[in-house]
């Protein structure tokens, strides 16, 4: 999915231009606006062994705050599926990632926030994370 500005990062290009300003004067912000890094932390949600399972079903929370911020401020969100490069082949990660971010995206989605505003992607098996089954996750990242 392009990495293309939300309402909101467009709205403040647009205030800039107006100024003739290039720069918010803060580094941080202008690479958010210019480059479409993340704003704050990510938040990382956890998936048992297999497909779409969370390992706690109160993590949902996580998935309803981060809709109603997005909608609130017009923020869109990058969902990142990953499975753990431990167990599975390399092609059954990468179906297993890819589904546990078209979850997330749906539940995003029955929150009310518009599939416009969702970029989906998977990384497939990964080890970043100790324990190995820290890496059954998906990354939800708001972007302006």
């Amino acid at each position: 999915s392009e990495n293309k500005p939300s309402a909101a990062g467009q709205s403040v290009s647009r205030e800039l231009e107006r100024r003739g300003e290039e720069s918010t004067g803060n580094r941080y912000f202008d690479k958010v606006i210019r480059e479409g890094i993340p704003i704050g932390m990510p938040v990382l949600v956890f998936f048992k062994g297999g497909e779409t399972e969370l390992t706690d079903p109160a993590q949902m929370i996580n998935i309803r705050n981060a809709a109603q911020m997005a909608k609130k401020y017009g923020f869109r969100i990058r969902v990142t599926g990953s499975a753990d490069s431990a167990t599975g082949t390399a092609a059954r990660n990468e179906t297993v990632a890819r589904t546990r971010a078209e979850f997330i995206g749906n539940m995003l989605v029955k929150e009310g926030l518009s599939e416009d505003c969702i970029e989906m992607q998977s990384v497939g098996g990964v080890d970043s994370f100790i324990p190995p089954s820290a890496n059954r996750n998906c990354t939800v990242e708001l972007l302006l």
